[in-house]
């Protein structure tokens, strides 16, 4: 399978994943070209098909009880997958 070009014509990415006692953050950075104000509020929680890319990724993250927040700007985008930490069940 041949990749697709990158939408945010980024050269570098950056991945974190943080966890504290409360939670557990995912964090995918890129320092691309942004999406639009208008792009970010029609993918306002509570639009788009359920199951679809972003509006995906809320909806299993509402289910786990965390938030997918996504800041973006002429510098670039982030996103973050921010869920409740939860202890091991053996």
């Amino acid at each position: 399978m041949t990749p697709s070009p990158s939408l945010a014509r980024s050269p570098t990415c950056c991945i974190r994943l943080a966890c504290d006692a409360e939670q557990v953050t995912l964090e995918v950075s890129d320092t691309g070209r942004g999406i639009s104000a208008e792009t970010l509020r029609a993918i306002e929680p509570g639009r788009g098909p359920p199951g679809v890319g972003i509006a995906g990724m809320r909806e299993r993250l509402r289910l786990l009880g965390g938030r997918l927040v996504i800041e973006s700007g002429r510098q670039g985008t982030t996103v973050q997958a921010i869920a409740p930490r939860r202890e091991e069940v053996t």
